[in-house]
């Protein structure tokens, strides 16, 4: 509990986004996967008015699973109102829309990157040093990511954009599980799209 509030106070994180962040952290082991992604959203919203460090925001939902805040009376008695709780309720109420909303940008991204295969493709048949398009859309990272993490046995339940890289490049935090090790996971994961798409760097924390 100590080193969550010495992080608290070096991030100055109100006292009531502290409340919510527990309240939401304590409800990630009984929620769907759907559930789940809101879940890290919302936690990851909350965290990015604060510029939290990448080491610390790891450190940061590490504490937040072992600590209580949100059952400590002082917080609920000043926090654990009709407001607050309509306020920690926004993932689950929007649930439908943001399934919809997911459902649409995936068939954009799809979309997209259907056409810029083609693209690669006619290019690459018309060229004769036969080089790689650039890919440098930020959906298409973003769902690169994504692909590439589903199909090493990992869940994501979410991925926020930190920054960009250079001209043509993306970080990202992955929050997720990993099914063989049993583990949640959260990653800093950096891409590249100049001649062809691919991970940089990708640094890892398994809880």
């Amino acid at each position: 509990m100590e080193q969550l509030l010495n992080l608290q106070k070096k991030y100055n994180i109100t006292d009531k986004d502290l409340y919510i962040l527990s309240k939401l952290s304590s409800n990630l082991k009984s929620s769907s996967l759907f559930e789940k992604q809101n879940i890290n959203s919302k936690i990851n919203t909350v965290l990015g008015k604060y510029k939290v460090g990448f080491v610390d925001n790891i450190n940061i939902l590490n504490l937040l699973k072992k600590s209580s805040v949100h059952l400590r009376p002082e917080f609920v008695e000043k926090y654990e109102d009709s407001e607050n709780s309509e306020e920690l309720a926004i993932a689950g109420k929007q649930g439908i829309r943001n399934l919809i909303i997911v459902f649409s940008i995936f068939v954009v991204v799809f979309l997209v990157v259907s056409s810029i295969n083609k693209t690669n493709i006619s290019t690459n048949g018309n060229s004769d040093n036969n080089v790689e398009v650039s890919n440098c859309n930020q959906s298409s990272h973003e769902q690169f990511v994504r692909e590439h993490f589903n199909s090493s046995g990992n869940d994501v339940y979410g991925i926020s954009t930190l920054g960009s890289i250079g001209n043509c490049g993306y970080n990202f935090l992955v929050n997720g599980y990993n099914q063989s090790k049993g583990t949640s996971f959260v990653c800093n994961v950096k891409t590249d799209g100049i001649n062809g798409m691919k991970i940089i760097d990708a640094g890892c924390d398994f809880n």
